[in-house]
This record gives C-alpha cells, structure tokens and sequence, in this order.
C-alpha cells in the first residue's frame, strides 16, 4: 500500500483502441422517447469500453479524440420491457411495453486517450494498488490488446450490443464525414453523483471529434496518433510494433 502523496500526478500515459460490432447505441438525451443514438461515442461511453478491457482503481481516463471508421448508418430496433414506468393498465395485466429506438448498424471507431493518476479517487476506495496506477493500467490494457482479452465484455453503448472486435486501430477513419451536432453529453457523474453536462455545437470535422483540444493529435494512414512524439512512441511499443 502507498500513501496518495507518494502517488506520481503529472504523467500522463497514453492508450489506444479500436471498437467495432454489428450494432450500437448512445442514446441522444434529447430525442425523446424513441431513442436515436449519436453517430460517435461520447467520452462516458468511452471510459465505459475503455474500462470493460481494463479497469484500476486510482485512474482518471481522459477522452482525447474519436475517430469514425465506418459512415454511420441508424437502423430501427425493438424490444419489449417490463419497466416499472408503464402505463397502468399494462403493468395491470402484467403486459410489457415495446420501446422503439434508431440504433447504429456496424459501428467502428478509434478512441485515442490519456491515462492519469488521481489520488482522490484512491483515497475514496480507500485501496492502493500501485505506486503508479496510471502506468500499471496501460500496460495492463494494452497487453490485453495484444492477447485479445477483456476484464469483462466489451459492449457498444448496450450491453446486448457486444463489440467483435476491440484491439489495435486498423480501420481507417472516415475523413470525407463532416456534420455538427447540437449538443452531446461529455460526463454524466460530478464526484460520484448523477449531473449530466453537455458540450452545444459540436463538429464533427473530417472524421474525428475532439473532446480535447489542449492536446495535438494527427492522422497517418488513416489512424489516429499523437502528434507528441514520445506518446506516439509508448503507443507503437507497448501495442507490439516496435521492438526496441
């Protein structure tokens, strides 16, 4: 066990991942009843994928960009459910309610991000797992990328919505896709507690949505990369491509 104080701060370790499966859905807060869903993943949604793989306690997960690999394509879908919210008559006769919903139909994307030490959030669970948990979760995330393995399965917006592929960026990004979006929910928790916060007039520029504009970020070969060279490096060392 390790004194928060003794817990390194300031560094920063990058990830990387792509996320692909049949369907997807992030449901537009402001689309009513029948959810649509975004074309792109916000970062809750991110740090949830991100977390299915691997997860450390003590970790703050920062959505830098995502990349959109394949045009997005929204498709109807239905279910039935047994909410509590239904009308009286329904949950009289014990009938379900059918939810209809516009969903992704093989949605892929590039998440690029940075991994960094938050003491407090050690402090609330009270557990230390590391001197530097930051750094254990990127070795431990992108290990699991190489060997194919998750900490529990990866899902698209959903849980019935299962990812069939999660590894190494190999997609290219969709460059000619340009649209702006009104709003989008970029955190749903303010320390531990429910308070939803949306970013308005959002673009989506060439592909790629920035959720951090602070750090600089290029595209090669229709990947996502860092544009700091040492990042970039860690990425291309710890995924298997470089060697040295």
């Amino acid at each position: 066990m390790f004194p928060p104080s003794s817990v390194p701060k300031n560094l920063h370790y990058p990830i990387w991942v792509e996320i692909s499966g049949p369907f997807g859905m992030f449901a537009d807060a402001t689309s009513g009843s029948e959810s649509y869903s975004y074309p792109i993943t916000p970062p809750t949604a991110c740090r949830g994928m991100i977390s299915s793989i691997e997860a450390v306690v003590g970790v703050d997960i920062n959505i830098v960009a995502v990349g959109v690999c394949n045009m997005p394509i929204w498709t109807g879908y239905s279910y039935n459910s047994f909410t509590p919210l239904r009308k009286t008559n329904l949950v009289k006769n014990n009938l379900a309610l059918q939810i209809r919903e516009s969903v992704l139909v093989n949605p892929c994307f590039q998440i690029l991000a940075l991994l960094r030490n938050e003491p407090k959030l050690l402090q609330k669970h009270h557990t230390y797992c590391s001197a530097n948990p930051a750094h254990m979760m990127q070795d431990l995330f992108m290990r699991r990328l190489r060997t194919n393995r998750c900490f529990r399965p990866v899902s698209i917006g959903r849980k019935e919505f299962l990812a069939s592929y999660f590894g190494v960026p190999r997609t290219p990004i969709q460059s000619k896709y340009n649209t702006n979006l009104p709003s989008i929910c970029v955190e749903m928790f303010d320390n531990f507690i429910v308070k939803p916060q949306f970013r308005q007039n959002v673009s989506i520029k060439n592909g790629i949505l920035r959720y951090d504009d602070s750090i600089p970020i290029v595209v090669n070969n229709g990947i996502l990369n860092f544009e700091n060279p040492a990042y970039q490096q860690m990425l291309e060392r710890t995924s298997g491509r470089l060697t040295a």
